[in-house]
């Protein structure tokens, strides 16, 4: 069975498992790139030195189509590789072929630096969320006007920095998972297993920016979408990254995306002396890891802000 016959059975295997449907489209994706490589051969002739030649050319020939620099990030050979353990982990158990891949090299991943909004930032990007893009008019002046979803822009925007939840998770909330009394959020993993469900609290401003999105479109049965996209239909995840693009170039703000509020969130709730444990549940994080990293720019913060204010060291005494 050829690569490309194969992927139909491995989509549905790991559906049925419980993954996300974007998880899965993204490591088609990358298995698609592996089987036009190696000429879609069958999946049972695949060995190591293939996979080996097909990381090779990731490494030096192969131009993606969205990268600045040419080449693909450490992050993305990263994923490259999840998808094809995963994809050889099911043909050994539905197809009975070998594992090439056990013993091939993981590539190294490094962290990408964490770049959080900075206050100034923040407030011209909800300005802008208020406004039209700028119109040439015919004597060459640019007009702006009131946007007709403001009031569903600043509330994303508002949640994001509220509570450092994925953009897949608002996405998935529901005018049910949000307690406009209570200030607090549902947010239910994708599937069991995952991550554990947990609620987040929102404050009385962002509850304020929820309830007038919602008055102004009638959105208030329980079982809508909170966020819903003009025509009505369901948020998708690309169309927040879209909406973070488009925001933060009439803003002047780059780069702008959704989990660069996550990060804000994150590091102001420990620069305002949360602590990493409450982080880490609240962000929905499975480990530490991450919440370290930024436990590590806030007190890199606090240090800095010492070194400025420090009346024994600025007067010299």
């Amino acid at each position: 069975m050829k690569i490309t016959k194969a992927l139909q059975g491995y989509e549905i295997w790991w559906l049925a498992e419980g993954y996300s449907p974007l998880t899965v489209t993204v490591y088609k994706s990358s298995l698609l790139i592996l089987a036009d490589f190696l000429a879609d051969p069958d999946i049972h002739t695949i060995t190591q030195r293939d996979l080996q030649r097909f990381f090779a050319h990731l490494n030096s020939d192969y131009q993606p189509k969205r990268s600045d620099s040419g080449q693909l990030s450490q992050a993305s050979l990263h994923r490259y590789h999840k998808a094809i353990r995963s994809f050889f982990k099911w043909a050994a158990l539905d197809q009975g072929t070998g594992r090439p891949d056990l013993h091939f090299k993981t590539p190294r991943h490094s962290n990408k630096e964490i770049h959080p909004f900075t206050q100034e930032q923040v407030q011209k990007m909800l300005r802008a969320a208020e406004k039209s893009r700028p119109v040439a008019k015919s004597d060459k002046r640019r007009y702006q006007f009131g946007c007709a979803n403001s009031e569903r822009n600043q509330a994303i925007m508002m949640t994001f920095l509220d509570t450092g939840i994925r953009p897949s998770e608002l996405c998935r909330l529901r005018v049910a998972d949000v307690n406009l009394i209570s200030g607090e959020i549902q947010i239910s993993p994708w599937r069991k297993g995952k991550t554990r469900p947990r609620t987040v609290r929102i404050s009385p401003r962002t509850c304020k920016a929820i309830w007038r999105y919602w008055q102004e479109t009638g959105n208030e049965k329980p079982e809508n979408r909170a966020f819903r996209a003009l025509n009505g239909d369901p948020l998708e995840r690309h169309a927040i990254t879209s909406f973070f693009a488009d925001l933060g170039r009439r803003a002047g703000v780059s780069p702008s995306n959704p989990y660069r509020c996550r990060h804000t969130f994150a590091i102001q709730f420990l620069r305002n002396g949360g602590d990493i444990f409450s982080l880490q549940y609240i962000l929905g994080h499975s480990t530490l890891e991450m919440c370290r990293r930024y436990l590590q720019i806030a007190e890199t913060d606090v240090e800095n802000a010492h070194k400025r204010a420090s009346p024994v060291d600025r007067w010299k005494l």
